[in-house]
């Protein structure tokens, strides 16, 4: 939360912009996505697994983007030498789960 990863007091908020979604198989997607994190926007993609069942669908993906574009550089070996095991990955995974009605 604090200000060397998202701070959340200045951008309480994240967004993500779906600006393209193509069906690949039964019930899997590949999307596009404006991500914006700090007030910093860019374009990232992912898979997307859909399921419809009567007027419910569920939405599961796993999204991997490097936090250091979005300026999380904390601890981040890209950009501090000598850290060694104290270094921080900059991959940042987020596992997202949706579920709604039609």
């Amino acid at each position: 939360k604090d200000e060397d990863f998202f701070n959340v007091s200045e951008y309480p908020k994240s967004f993500l912009k779906f600006t393209k979604v193509k069906k690949i198989e039964d019930s899997y997607y590949e999307i596009v996505a404006d991500l914006t994190i700090k007030g910093i926007t860019h374009a990232i993609s992912f898979g997307a697994e859909v399921k419809i069942k009567g007027t419910h669908f569920l939405a599961t993906a796993n999204i991997k983007i490097d936090r250091t574009k979005w300026g999380i550089e904390y601890k981040s070996a890209s950009f501090f030498e000598y850290l060694g095991d104290k270094a921080i990955l900059d991959e940042i995974i987020l596992d997202v789960f949706l579920l709604s009605e039609k």
